[in-house]
């Protein structure tokens, strides 16, 4: 039996200042595929208008998705929608029960689809956020969930 053949050793010149910036931006980058702001849900108001649920912006290129999980509230009316998104970028939604049942789905509707459902036991639920059409390598969106 031959033992294998070592492998070449490759000097690569390292510049610090250079790596440290490489390495700060791919964090950057990686954090910004999809991220939450964290926004506390804001009270119930007397005249029943929407309160914020959640707030999740994130960044998706053509064809892929993200899904966020929401806590709802039994009994509470919960839209979902996309408010900001990239020109010329199309969204998909859709809201699926903590079994995975589809419950409400917007699809062909552009940039600023969405979703709502009274739930009928409180849990968490998915929202699956799908980039349709992106005329740049990643487009940003951002995901409002309210409650009345």
């Amino acid at each position: 039996m031959t033992s294998p053949l070592p492998l070449p050793e490759v000097s690569v010149p390292t510049d610090p200042i250079r790596s440290t910036i490489v390495i700060a931006l791919s964090a950057l980058l990686a954090a910004a595929e999809t991220f939450a702001i964290a926004t506390p849900p804001s009270l119930p108001t007397a005249d029943g208008t929407a309160r914020t649920v959640a707030t999740i912006d994130g960044r998706l290129e053509a064809g892929a998705t993200a899904i966020h999980v929401v806590p709802f509230d039994r009994g509470r009316a919960l839209h979902a929608r996309v408010q900001a998104v990239a020109p010329g970028a199309d969204v998909d939604l859709q809201l699926l029960s903590p079994t995975g049942r589809e419950i409400d789905r917007a699809t062909g509707h552009g940039a600023h689809p969405d979703v709502s459902t009274v739930p009928s036991a409180e849990d968490r639920y998915l929202i699956d956020v799908t980039m349709a059409r992106c005329p740049a390598d990643m487009c940003a969106y951002r995901l409002l969930v309210l409650a009345r």
